[in-house]
């Protein structure tokens, strides 16, 4: 994996940080690119100066000599708060907290419930790092810090698990209690490497034995037929609520689907409604999810659960019109799932108002000729897609569903 430029990192970290050096930051003045699988930027002496006006807080990089390349470090791992740079001549000294701190980051604090699948992104980025800590000559992370993720949602049963999987020894800093005092780090670790959960299998194989050991999940599958499971999700919650739920994504005909699954399975098994909310612990989530032989599940965050399914089960996603995010296809392949697509599903406008209906014209209008791989790519396109009630194409939903019954089978019978 590549080092930070000249000179090379010792051989051998430390694992505890006594000192103003520590390991890998002992190589560099201000700040490192690692150019690793998950864009890691180093930081010593990073300071974060909270203001009345939260918007125009920011993360502050106090140097001695020559100013740094603002253009090289202003990273995107700084989503919330924007990262500057200013003479430590001008800079008024601040507490200075020892030890490794990660930053997890998140873009859109305050508009709304965030959701699990932004948080379980950015702090599995430290997974990866911890699992690989040889690779990178990092000590033990002392802290996390989270500049958009409240304490009232840290405190919720699924991202306080997760933590406990991640890091368990590691203090969090929550949103509030950074904003309420000036103070510095003595070494940062970031991450940029956007909407990937897992790089490598083995991790994501650890993580899923650390959650079914959590769960008391037995390792060995449970026999008795197909476990085919519908996901239902929630409705949505309320910003600053410590609510997970983003809105409720409505698939219209999904009682059709149901049917037609149940129509597929043919007596070999069953299909069961899986429904978990944000007052659900991890446990009893991870027992759901690693229940189902196969999944069927409209996208959104709740689909972050696919990683705790086993090893050869199949997740399909349904995607609304137009819309197509590939997160959780890589997810579902580096965990070990076959992946199953719905795309080619359409607007549901029967009973909409005539401002949704107008709206649904216009989108039609616009991006009817589009592929969704381009409105992928497209943030308004994307946007709008998403939020559209769905009406499945069930031709192309059955011929996928029969796919992954046939992948599953094999597993099936031997468990029988």
């Amino acid at each position: 994996m590549p080092r930070p430029a000249p000179p090379s990192p010792p051989e051998a970290a430390s694992l505890a940080c006594t000192s103003s050096s520590c390991g890998v930051f002992s190589t560099f003045a201000h700040a490192a690119h690692l150019n690793d699988e998950w864009a890691v930027t180093l930081f010593n002496h990073l300071c974060f100066l909270p203001s009345p006006h939260t918007r125009r807080s920011r993360w502050v990089l106090p140097y001695s000599a020559a100013q740094p390349n603002a253009t090289r470090y202003r990273v995107a791992a700084f989503q919330r708060f924007p990262l500057t740079f200013v003479p430590s001549s001008a800079w008024e000294a601040a507490p200075l907290r020892r030890g490794v701190t990660f930053l997890a980051d998140l873009r859109h604090a305050g508009a709304g419930p965030p959701g699990i699948a932004h948080f379980a992104k950015r702090l599995l980025r430290l997974h990866g790092m911890l699992r690989h800590a040889d690779e990178y000559a990092l000590p033990a992370v002392s802290r996390i810090v989270f500049p958009a993720t409240t304490a009232l949602q840290l405190r919720t049963h699924w991202p306080r698990a997760l933590l406990r999987l991640v890091a368990p020894r590691a203090a969090l800093i929550p949103a509030e209690a950074l904003l309420a005092e000036r103070q510095c780090f003595a070494h940062v670790a970031t991450a940029s490497r956007e909407d990937t959960y897992f790089t490598r299998a083995d991790d994501a194989a650890e993580l899923r034995r650390r959650a079914y050991a959590l769960a008391a999940v037995r390792r060995a599958r449970r026999c008795g037929g197909v476990r085919a499971c519908y996901f239902q999700r929630a409705a949505g919650g309320r910003a600053n609520s410590g609510s997970w739920e983003g809105g409720p994504r409505t698939v219209a005909n999904w009682r059709e689907v149901v049917q037609a699954m149940g129509q597929l399975l043919r007596g070999a098994g069953r299909v069961e409604m899986a429904r978990v909310n944000s007052s659900m612990t991890l446990a009893q989530q991870v027992e759901v999810f690693s229940s189902c032989d196969i999944l069927c599940s409209v996208h959104g965050s709740q689909n972050a659960n696919v990683m705790f399914m086993r090893e050869g089960a199949a997740f399909m996603e349904i995607n609304p019109y137009k819309f197509f995010y590939s997160s959780y296809e890589r997810l579902a392949q580096v965990a070990g799932l076959l992946y199953l697509p719905s795309r080619d599903n359409r607007i549901h406008t029967e009973g909409m108002d005539a401002k949704g209906l107008a709206l649904a014209r216009h989108f039609e209008r616009t991006y009817g000729g589009r592929t969704d791989d381009w409105c992928q790519q497209d943030g308004k396109c994307r946007k709008l897609a998403r939020n559209f009630p769905t009406y499945v194409n069930l031709t192309t939903f059955e011929r996928e569903f029969a796919r992954g019954l046939r992948h599953v089978a094999a597993r099936v019978k031997e468990c029988d």
